[in-house]
Parts: structure tokens; C-alpha cells; sequence
């Protein structure tokens, strides 16, 4: 069996490419005993959402095709199916293929909104996931870099009623562009993610992490035309919006997108990226 490392993501997840039975596979697995279980769950998930929308066939989820679970390791197999990137797919999209992009995730989006339920959730869940990020961090010098930023937040949601109505149920919970495949004009989706907040609202504001803020775009490592990519980015977020503007859980949207941001602190040490982070967050602030 040939083994290709691929990726060894911010979670300390490892992907690797085997071929297997003639046929070439993906292994993710995890030898954290802290995060054994959470990957689990992210391949439950994928389980589960490969079968409601199965009958959609303009969108992929890779077949799981094996798990392993022992106290020290997790690791599940899928189906690889070859794709291009998102950001190339753009890149060298005509608008009608954009059009029909957007269009598609518009759809995985509202099928979860159809399949999730409104559920009166506390607003505590947000506080705890502020303290959880802000716990992470609190050994480094960005505590101070960012203290404005937790500050700001947490009174946004003591300002809100304990009480809120959202809709929970399904998410892809990580539905950024480094998840989204392309093969033809079919979307593929991987990486699904367990969320704090199992919301709809976390699809749009994963989307928007890098429609909006460029999230993607500033962290590829690839040579591609940015500025292009910038202006493609721009149309589809106001699309986004535009679609999106109606729905009574967007008065949350600021909320979940600065927590959305600020979870990313501690996953990276460089310096470029953390004043990205922080001019993207006020960037939202001063929108208000």
C-alpha cells in the first residue's frame, strides 16, 4: 500500500492519499486522546449528511468506507474522488458557472435551514465558547492584542435577551473553500466539522469567512490571481447577503462571526495572519 501525506490540519488531524484494493482511498486520523472523540463525531456527521442529500446530484459527500477507534487512535477511510480546489475553479469560472456555484450552495444551505428546527438556546452557549477561546490563548502576548475584540463581543450578547430562537439541527459546521471541492460543476464537500452550535448560520458564516473576508485568498499558498479572485469573491458575497437578508437569525450573524474569527487565534503563530484577524474583526465593528 502506497501512503501520500496530504495535510496535517490545524486540529492535528492527518490526511494521507493510500491506494487500497486497486483503488486509491483517504485516511484521516488523529493519535490526540483529546480530540479522538471529536473526530468521531465529524465522521458521523459526514456519514449522516452523505444520506440527506443523497438524492441531490450536484452535490458529493465522500463515502466513509471503514472506521477504527482504540484509546490512542481514531481514524475512518473514504471514497477519494479527484476535484479541483474552489478558488481555482473561480479563478477560471465564466459568470454562468459562478452563478450555478452560488446557486448550489444557496441549496446545500437551505436544505440544512429546512432540515433544522427553531430551538429557544441560551445565550450562556456563547459566553462558554468565548471563555473556551480566550483559555487557549491566555499564556500569549495576543490576549492584549485582541482584548478589545472579547470585550466587544461579550457585550453584544449581554445586550441580547437570554433567551434566543434559532434554527439547529444540520451543518456542514466548516463550510469554508478549502472544503469545497469542484469536479465539473458539482460541488464536493469534506472536512465536516462538530460545531458548539449545531446552527444553519454557521454555513453562512463560514462562507462568508471568505467571501467577505478573504480568508482563503490570504492564506493559499499558490500562485493565482488575487485580484480577480478578489472581485469574484465581492459578487458572490453580495449574493450571499442579498439571499440571506430576510432570515430572522441573521440579527446573530455579527455574533457568530466574530466568535467565528476569534476561534482561529489559537491555531496560528503567524504574525501576518493574527493582524488579519484583527482588522477583519474591526472591519465588522465598524460596519455597525
Amino acid at each position: 500500500m502506497n501512503n501520500i501525506e496530504l495535510i496535517k490540519g490545524l486540529s492535528g488531524c492527518k490526511l494521507d492519499i493510500r491506494k487500497k484494493n486497486g483503488f486509491f482511498i483517504v485516511n484521516k486520523s488523529t493519535n490526540d486522546v483529546d480530540y479522538l472523540n471529536r473526530l468521531e463525531r465529524q465522521c458521523f456527521k459526514q456519514k449522516q449528511y452523505r444520506g440527506l442529500i443523497s438524492k441531490e446530484c450536484n452535490i458529493l459527500v465522500p463515502k466513509v468506507t471503514y472506521e477504527n477507534r482504540s484509546n490512542t487512535l481514531f481514524e475512518f477511510e473514504m471514497e477519494y474522488l479527484p476535484a479541483r480546489d474552489t478558488l481555482t475553479f473561480l479563478e477560471n469560472s465564466k459568470i454562468e458557472e459562478i452563478n450555478y456555484f452560488v446557486k448550489n450552495i444557496f441549496r446545500i444551505i437551505d436544505i440544512n435551514i429546512e432540515l433544522s428546527t427553531y430551538k429557544v438556546i441560551e445565550k450562556k452557549i456563547f459566553f462558554k465558547k468565548i471563555d473556551k477561546i480566550r483559555q487557549a490563548i491566555d499564556s500569549r502576548p495576543i490576549v492584549k492584542m485582541f482584548a478589545e475584540y472579547f470585550e466587544l463581543v461579550t457585550e453584544q450578547i449581554e445586550e441580547l435577551e437570554n433567551d434566543l430562537l434559532i434554527p439547529v439541527g444540520v451543518c456542514h459546521g466548516d463550510l469554508t473553500f478549502s472544503n469545497i471541492l469542484m469536479k465539473d460543476n458539482k460541488i464536493i464537500l469534506i472536512d465536516f466539522l462538530d460545531s458548539y452550535l449545531e446552527t444553519p448560520l454557521q454555513d453562512i458564516v463560514k462562507i462568508r469567512q471568505d467571501t467577505a473576508h478573504f480568508w482563503s485568498l490570504k492564506v493559499i499558498d499558490k500562485k493565482i490571481d488575487k485580484i480577480k479572485i478578489k472581485i469574484i469573491l465581492e459578487y458572490i458575497d453580495r449574493k450571499i447577503t442579498k439571499h440571506y437578508q430576510g432570515k430572522d437569525f441573521m440579527q446573530y450573524y455579527n455574533i457568530f462571526q466574530v466568535i467565528n474569527l476569534l476561534r482561529i487565534l489559537p491555531y496560528t503563530q503567524d504574525k501576518e495572519l493574527l493582524k488579519v484577524l484583527k482588522n477583519e474583526i474591526s472591519r465588522i465593528y465598524r460596519r455597525k
